[in-house]
């Protein structure tokens, strides 16, 4: 009777240690992580951003909002998070080192870092956009990579849209990036600035993507 009176209280101790141990393998961070995600007690930070609560950018300077849709850097820079595609670990405002060109410039700071100026050069896939020169005006081409682009039944004409307008039908395709103003894309000459682009064919849709427009360059947006 005494070896059992004692044996009941040591498991009871053994159960109550597994138990604040297996607590203790999930921390929460003592700060919270600016610009990034705790894990386990330390903050993983988004690219761009580095230190121990992820407050400084890797273009200099400190953040002032972390995941923040609205705000600017303090060091008079663009920082907002408004992008569509924001926070997804893929840099997609046109800028140097992104990916994409689908977000007005700065608009995806977590994902690319804060900017500064304003974007002269597109990313690498659905958009990209070279600057010859001054002015208030630009062009911008629209263009098909995809040689069956519609559904069955639809047709082979995509419907292409700038800023919500019809500006016409795409039934070519093109095996690589073309020329501005090349035959068989759409080609129009717009403000300097941000411009929606989207297309319809059938059920399959692409877009609204963002794409800007440089001034007396040409901004290629791909539907693919």
């Amino acid at each position: 009777m005494f070896r059992s009176t004692l044996k009941m209280p040591f498991l009871v101790v053994l159960a109550l240690s597994t138990f604040f141990v297996s607590c203790d393998q999930n921390r929460t961070c003592r700060k919270e992580c600016e610009n990034g995600y705790c894990d386990d007690g330390d903050c993983v930070c988004f690219s761009g951003y580095s230190g121990q609560w992820c407050a400084t950018s890797s273009s200099g300077g400190s953040s002032s909002g972390g995941s923040s849709s609205g705000g600017s850097s303090s060091g008079g820079g663009i920082c907002t998070n408004t992008c569509q595609y924001a926070n997804d670990g893929v840099c997609d405002d046109g800028g140097p080192g992104s990916t994409y060109n689908v977000c007005t410039y700065g608009t995806d700071c977590n994902d690319c870092g804060i900017r500064y100026g304003t974007s002269s050069s597109g990313g690498s896939s659905s958009g990209s956009s070279s600057s010859s020169g001054g002015g208030t005006t630009g062009q911008l081409m629209v263009y098909n990579t995809n040689s069956q682009p519609c559904p069955p039944g639809a047709g082979s004409t995509i419907s292409v849209y700038i800023d919500g307008v019809y500006a016409g039908g795409l039934s070519s395709y093109f095996t690589s990036t073309p020329s501005c103003g090349a035959s068989g894309a759409i080609t129009q000459t717009l403000s300097i600035g941000t411009h929606s682009v989207s297309g319809v064919c059938g059920s399959y849709t692409w877009g609204p993507g963002n794409i800007n427009v440089v001034a007396g360059g040409c901004s290629k947006y791909e539907l693919y």
